[in-house]
């Protein structure tokens, strides 16, 4: 038996299981309808924490968007056969999908609120190198901004067919040229299909990381912008963060 694997004598479960909250707010209008999976057998007494992993919607999406597309399922037998470590997967809902981030208090929510609740009501591992944030599209460019906002908060953040926002572009030039910048930074996994409209965006922000020596995993898969693209990733996505919580970062 794989060493992640369930011990199947202290619990049967293979599925875990799904909570709908509202997460208080003082930084957005409402409170922030977020989706929480816990793993099969979670213990809110195991010694060890689980790491978390943040999963962020599309644009005109809302928060079931990754459990439509199999990610739970992915999940539940990843976890199940020891492919992968135990770990909650939290995805918020982002209702000012239009604005920019100069616009939104998403981002101020998320970091300031978001995180520090999930903590606090949850058995988490709450230390850097057990969280990690990533999203598809918009949600791919959240990941990436905050990734490079707040390094120190994440050990990877994953960016699935992401565009990035206007001026993000500038924004990341910027900051890397800060001494000691790169150093600091989550690992960065991106991908996007062959096929996808957003390709030469995505493609333009791997050739800023390569200039400037930034560590990332870039991947073209085949395939366009959509769900199906999305769909026939979730366990490559799931792999690629679990071996970032166990890589020690």
């Amino acid at each position: 038996q794989p060493a992640n694997a369930i011990d199947s004598q202290l619990c049967e479960s293979s599925r875990g299981e799904v909570m709908n909250e509202e997460m208080p707010s003082n930084l957005l209008a409402q409170p922030l309808a977020v989706k929480i999976y816990l793993p099969p057998c979670y213990a809110e007494n195991r010694e060890e924490g689980y790491p978390v992993l943040y999963m962020l919607h599309g644009q005109t999406y809302l928060n079931d968007q990754w459990q439509r597309l199999g990610l739970l399922t992915a999940a539940d037998e990843l976890i199940t056969t020891g492919s992968i470590i135990p770990m909650i997967i939290v995805m918020p809902y982002e209702i000012s999908w239009s604005a920019t981030p100069e616009e939104s208090s998403f981002d101020e929510s998320f970091l300031q609120e978001m995180l520090p609740y999930i903590d606090g009501n949850f058995n988490t591992c709450s230390e850097r190198g057990c969280r990690a944030v990533g999203g598809l599209s918009r949600g791919g460019n959240w990941a990436i901004y905050f990734g490079f906002l707040q390094p120190e908060k994440f050990t990877a953040i994953g960016a699935h067919s992401a565009p990035l926002f206007y001026g993000q572009i500038q924004r990341m030039t910027t900051e890397l040229k800060v001494t000691g910048a790169v150093a600091k930074l989550p690992a960065v996994y991106i991908d996007v299909g062959n096929s996808d409209e957003n390709l030469q965006q995505v493609t333009t922000y791997v050739d800023l990381l390569k200039k400037n020596n930034v560590p990332y995993l870039f991947t073209e898969f085949q395939g366009y912008h959509s769900e199906d693209y999305w769909r026939a990733h979730v366990e490559d996505y799931l792999l690629w963060y679990s071996e970032e919580f166990t890589s020690g970062r």
